[in-house]
């Protein structure tokens, strides 16, 4: 017969008096250190982890295993608030006076002020407001441009991963990837078409922002993908935002390419500054003006 250790007594006695709860307070307390532990360590996979996450609407088809859609939410909010805190203390801070978390913060004022929705509760605006500005307190986050650039191709990529999650729900038959809304049939994903279509319009203007500084072969590739789901989810205010966002962009990148070619001496010394598409643009003799205009002289 074995005889047990002293410690090993010790050790079964202690754990039979925590009890199941303490067992799982335990669990979640070393989840929570391991999942602070990859955020320090590799940020820019946890903050696109969360992003895609964000993406496929878990609150759409996971609220049932989860504890409802309030917690799904919940939970998802409370993630990026971590995130953004962990983040907080690994690169510092910095000031955003143009955040949008003002612009929520000023409506959670305006209702306290003048009234707030019939049955809305001032408690309830105010987890509202902590849900709207957790996405936003990133931009008080000092990230590095490697995490950055994490960020931007998990936006980019945050719809058509939505609508491939979709896809593979709708191949096993537990949610549709078409919904069928005032009488258009619209793409949903996983979720409701307008959630989809607010996803692609930031992945668009993400593009073009990247297409803007320069960019890379799949910039282009992805706008077009990203247009065409937004062209899909049958939103019209997005739709209408995006096509803004895109002449805006021609004008700034015409603009650019001007500014660029009239920096330098000649075209052949702006050569290798410029990035093809402005040195096509360039090269064309009815684009390229005699002179330069004035607000760029």
């Amino acid at each position: 017969m074995t005889a047990t250790s002293p410690l090993a007594i010790r050790i079964s006695s202690a754990t039979r008096k925590i009890g199941y709860a303490g067992r799982m307070l335990a669990l979640v307390a070393l989840t929570l250190l391991c999942a602070i532990g990859f955020a320090l360590r590799a940020p820019g996979i946890a903050l696109t982890l969360w992003v895609l996450a964000l993406a496929t609407s878990p609150d759409a088809w996971a609220n049932a295993p989860l504890g409802g859609q309030e917690a799904v939410i919940a939970s998802l909010k409370g993630v990026g608030l971590g995130l953004a805190a962990v983040l907080a203390l690994r690169g510092g801070l910095r000031a955003d006076r143009w955040n949008p978390a003002f612009a929520f913060a000023a409506m959670f004022v305006a209702g306290l002020v003048h009234g707030l929705y019939p049955g809305l509760t001032p408690a309830s605006s105010l987890r509202s407001l902590v849900g709207s500005i957790a996405p936003f307190l990133f931009g008080y986050v000092r990230l590095s441009p490697p995490v950055v650039r994490a960020i931007e191709r998990a936006v980019i990529l945050a719809p058509a991963a939505a609508v491939a999650a979709g896809a593979g729900l709708a191949a096993g038959g537990l949610a549709p990837l078409f919904t069928f809304e005032q009488g258009a049939l619209r793409l949903g994903g996983q979720g409701q078409p307008a959630f989809l279509a607010g996803f692609a319009l930031i992945a668009v203007y993400a593009g073009l922002l990247q297409a803007l500084r320069g960019g890379d072969g799949r910039t282009i590739p992805w706008l077009a993908v990203n247009f065409v789901i937004l062209l899909l989810t049958g939103a019209r205010a997005p739709l209408a935002l995006a096509v803004l966002a895109f002449l805006v962009f021609a004008v700034l990148r015409r603009r650019d390419c001007y500014a660029a070619a009239w920096t330098w001496a000649s075209h052949e010394e702006a050569e290798e500054d410029l990035s093809p598409a402005c040195l096509r643009h360039l090269a064309r003799p009815s684009t390229r003006p005699a002179t330069a205009p004035a607000d760029l002289a």
